[in-house]
Order: structure tokens, then C-alpha cells, then sequence
């Protein structure tokens, strides 16, 4: 798919309203449907919801002086664990733009940000923490999502590897020329 990461989000949020009551593999099939790979549907099923979730989170009076985590750690196919820097992931940092311009403007309906809000599991907390009469989240910390989907799908690897070691990736580029040239 060669649309903006703009527009990618955007068809990401709709395809995720159309499929609110349904799993996430239907979502992730709607998504290769559109015309996304199986590893670009996994990250905005993975990221979007966390964005939208931190857009409201912003805007909440109950949430005031509670720390987020910049990072989501995401399960690797060996087992274990890369934590990412939720900057770096432009499906995240685009969906945080859409979500807090949805505030001000109609680029989302109403109807899929109450979806993006279900399938944030920091909102679930904080409304957790809410129903069990906590006064006031100030001062406490979420810890970084886990994302344990993504590792289904090849690229994941690959993938976690480009955000967290630029510098190795430069070193094997630059180690491959010298071997090749």
C-alpha cells in the first residue's frame, strides 16, 4: 500500500470500527483486503489503539500527573522482549496526531473513537482505577504496553531491529559493501 501513513491510520481506525465485536484476525483480514500486508495490519492493530488511548488520557482530569511510558515492549519471535521507542513507529506518532486533532475536527466519528478507546488496555486500567474509587492517578506510572501479536508475523524481527540498532544496521551495510566491493 503506498498511501500516506496518514491515510493508512485513517483506513486503520474505519477498518477497526467495522470490525469492533469481531477478533483481531478479522481485523488484520480486512486490513490485507485494503491492501496492507499482513505485518503493516498487525502494527496499526498494535500502535493506533495506544495512541488514541493517550489522546484521551491527555484530556483526562482523573489521569492529571500520571506517567506514561514512551516505550512498548514487544514480544520478539524467540521468546523475548524489545522495548521500542513509541516516537520512533510512525503508525503511533501519526495516530497521536489524528487522535488529538479528532478532538478539534471530525477527521474521526465519534462512533470509532469510542471503538479506539475499548481496544486501549490503558484506558481499561484507568477506568479500573476509576470503579475501584481511586482518588486520583497523580504521581503514578503506567507501565509500557506489551504488545504480544506482532512476533506472529515474520517481519517482526527485521523490524524491531531497524528501530533499535540504527548503528548495527550501519555497520552491517557498511561491512557487506566492503565484502562486495
Amino acid at each position: 500500500m503506498k498511501n500516506s501513513v496518514r491515510e493508512q491510520v485513517l483506513v486503520a481506525i474505519r477498518a477497526m470500527a467495522v470490525c469492533d465485536s469481531k477478533s483481531e484476525e478479522s481485523f488484520v483480514k480486512e486490513m490485507m483486503l485494503c491492501g496492507f500486508s499482513e505485518f503493516d495490519a498487525e502494527i496499526m492493530l498494535a500502535f493506533v489503539p495506544i495512541a488514541f488511548g493517550r489522546a484521551v488520557i491527555e484530556r483526562m482530569p482523573f489521569a492529571e500527573g500520571l506517567r506514561l511510558s514512551d516505550t512498548a515492549d514487544v514480544l520478539r519471535r524467540d521468546g523475548g522482549y524489545t522495548s521500542v521507542r513509541l516516537e520512533k513507529v510512525n503508525a503511533y506518532s501519526t495516530a497521536l496526531e489524528i487522535a488529538r486533532e479528532s478532538f478539534e475536527t471530525a477527521v474521526v466519528r465519534r462512533e470509532e473513537l469510542d471503538v479506539m478507546m475499548r481496544q486501549s488496555a490503558e484506558i481499561d486500567a484507568i477506568n479500573q482505577a476509576a470503579h475501584a474509587k481511586v482518588p486520583s492517578l497523580r504521581g503514578g506510572v503506567l507501565h509500557p504496553p506489551v504488545l504480544s501479536r506482532l512476533q506472529r508475523v515474520h517481519e517482526c524481527n527485521a523490524w524491531l531491529w531497524t528501530l533499535t540498532s540504527p548503528s548495527q544496521a550501519a555497520i552491517v551495510i557498511r561491512a557487506l559493501r566492503f565484502k562486495l566491493g
